[in-house]
């Protein structure tokens, strides 16, 4: 999808939920917090008791139709928080003068500035977007298109959706009005219900069984309805039955909307509310409240998730960032079964910068060395309650079985040949910071392709960006095994052609196990080894990277060995305490 939008200034919604009645108890105000909520009680009570339990705080709540709970705040009543299904209620909420702003770093650093509003008067906390999920007998995915074809006329007595009374479909028109004007869209709902299959009724979930009945061929639902159904075991006939599609991908994009939360004007317990709003930003960030977030491969990573990081990174570097002690009491165990100057360095640095208990433990002085297991060194340190274990272990593939065996978050600072995901990141911020954008930048990966966990990691990441990746090695030293590579080159000269960046990598002798992989290393540099002669055949900016240590007169000569060698460094240090930002505890 190229662009989200979410436009509803235009309207005013209701949205229709169950009533939970509020309890009102004799607790003391100082440690309690008032929230209205028009999110079903199932979806956020678990949220609440883990708040209590990790503060102290007692969440009281109310849990009402939204002009319910609007009518009651207009009216005095005792709300600390507004919580909402929709982002129009919030900006509704917002003109009506009943929110209140909230300067917190914490809830800029996480989200980003098109999922907040823009003067800090509520804050967005999920997102939903807008699909169609289609019969699979009866629909084939090439005809479907955009939001703007099921008006067409081939769609006749086909198409399934809730009530107009839904504010998700009152957004979805605001969507369509933003995108098409007020007369198109006004055809296009005529369109619409001239296409129904059906009276509008039920919800969501009924329309997608109603699809997989036959009584309609497809429906407009939000997507984690769909997603639902497809988690539950005992919905295989249904599913298998069913596809979706994200419509208006080659256009304006698929719409989404968001639900949000914000500080009421007249908050009695307003500190309270704003420590649950942050906690409730940092579960939301983290996709899940019980399951920590690992980050062990590039695969781990959303674009979201890279461009969040890169985010906090940025204002790391410009001194910018949240709270310096946001890792205050928490516990780092730095665990490096391999020799490290620069990761050890920087995740060290980085959280002791941002308050952090580090412990970094001394492998030549550990039970290893008495014969103690791995796993079972992994678990004894896991048992003492740490945060995060950031690893680095020479065996490819052990920092995933390992993560399997602890609770903490696990950072993977180099898993043998395999994934180095801090340092891709790194390199991506560098290459950010010296090109407009990382789509269709010729980057070449010259050296030792076979045994590089950087090469291996980088080549994920900025395909994701649409890069195009070419490899420059020796035949014994290339990794054919790439699907995202573009192109493979036995000659540097070839391959650095028209260049915009090239990341040369050492030779790593290590891993190489006394086998002869290369003639000789003078040999490797006439052929392999980049000067200034051989740079001339790139592009006139290109940018030459080295994840480090660099070893001058094999891969790289000296009039070379200082192009951003030294900025990696420097950025690598704000991506690791980006990265430690990011996958705090809650």
């Amino acid at each position: 999808m190229k662009k989200a939008f979410i436009f509803t200034s235009l309207i005013a919604v209701v949205l229709i939920v169950i009533t939970f009645l509020y309890k009102n108890s004799g607790t003391d105000n100082s440690q309690v917090v008032n929230v209205y909520s028009s999110r079903k009680e199932e979806l956020v009570r678990t949220l609440f008791d883990e708040f209590t339990k990790n503060t102290g705080i007692k969440v009281r709540y109310i849990i009402d139709d939204y002009s319910q709970l609007l009518s009651r705040m207009e009216n005095g009543g005792g709300a600390d928080l507004l919580l909402t299904a929709d982002a129009v209620n919030l900006i509704l909420a917002k003109k009506r003068g009943l929110l209140s702003q909230v300067d917190s770093e914490i809830l800029k650093s996480v989200i980003p500035a098109k999922f907040r509003d823009s003067e800090d008067y509520w804050f967005g906390l999920t997102k939903r977007t807008r699909i169609l999920v289609y019969n699979k007998e009866s629909v084939d995915p090439k005809n479907l298109s955009t939001y703007e074809d099921l008006a067409n006329e081939k769609w006749k007595g086909k198409i399934l959706v809730r009530s107009s009374t839904s504010p998700y479909n009152r957004s979805l028109i605001a969507f369509m009005i933003a995108n098409n004007g007020f007369e198109k869209t006004k055809e296009w709902v005529s369109g619409i219900v001239s296409n129904m299959a059906r009276k509008p009724s039920g919800g969501d979930t009924d329309q997608i069984y109603a699809v997989a009945a036959g009584e309609g061929d497809v429906a407009i639902v939000n997507s984690y309805y769909f997603a639902r159904i497809l988690s539950s075991e005992n919905k295989k006939n249904v599913i298998d039955k069913l596809g979706a599609f994200f419509p208006n991908r080659n256009d304006h994009g698929v719409m989404v909307n968001i639900s949000g939360a914000a500080v009421t004007k007249n908050a009695k317990n307003r500190e309270n509310a704003i420590v649950l709003l942050e906690f409730l930003v940092q579960v939301v960030e983290k996709g899940t409240m019980h399951k920590r977030r690992n980050l062990l491969n590039i695969s781990d990573l959303t674009v979201d998730d890279v461009e969040n990081i890169t985010k906090l990174a940025n204002q790391y570097l410009k001194k910018e960032a949240a709270n310096s002690h946001i890792l205050e009491n928490k516990t780092v165990i730095n665990l490096f079964f391999e020799d490290s100057t620069r990761t050890l360095a920087s995740f060290e640095i980085a959280a002791k910068s941002l308050g952090a208990n580090v412990v970094t433990l001394p492998i030549r002085s550990s039970s290893i060395n008495k014969g103690e297991d791995l796993k079972d060194m992994i678990k004894t340190l896991n048992a003492m309650n740490p945060d995060y274990i950031i690893i680095r272990q020479k065996n490819s593939g052990i920092v995933n079985m390992l993560a399997k065996n602890v609770s903490c978050s696990l950072i993977n600072a180099g898993d043998g040949s395999s994934e180095h995901p801090t340092q891709a990141l790194a390199d991506y911020l560098v290459i950010s910071s010296h090109k407009k954008q990382i789509k269709d930048l010729k980057v070449v990966i010259c050296g030792d392709i076979l045994h590089s966990r950087v090469a291996r990691s980088n080549i994920r990441l900025l395909k994701m960006f649409g890069a195009e990746i070419s490899l420059v090695a020796p035949p014994t030293l290339i990794c054919k095994h790439f699907p995202e590579v573009d192109s493979v080159h036995y000659s540097l000269i070839e391959g650095i052609k028209d260049a915009d960046v090239i990341m040369l990598l050492r030779l790593q002798k290590e891993r190489m196990n006394n086998s002869c992989f290369v003639p000789s290393e003078k040999e490797y540099f006439h052929l392999y080894g980049l000067d200034s002669q051989k740079l001339s055949y790139a592009k006139p900016d290109a940018i030459v990277m080295h994840p480090g240590p660099i070893n001058r007169g094999i891969e790289i000569s000296s009039d070379v060995a200082d192009c951003v060698i030294l900025q990696q460094v420097e950025f690598g240090l704000a991506i690791r305490k980006a990265v430690l930002h990011y996958y705090r505890p809650c």
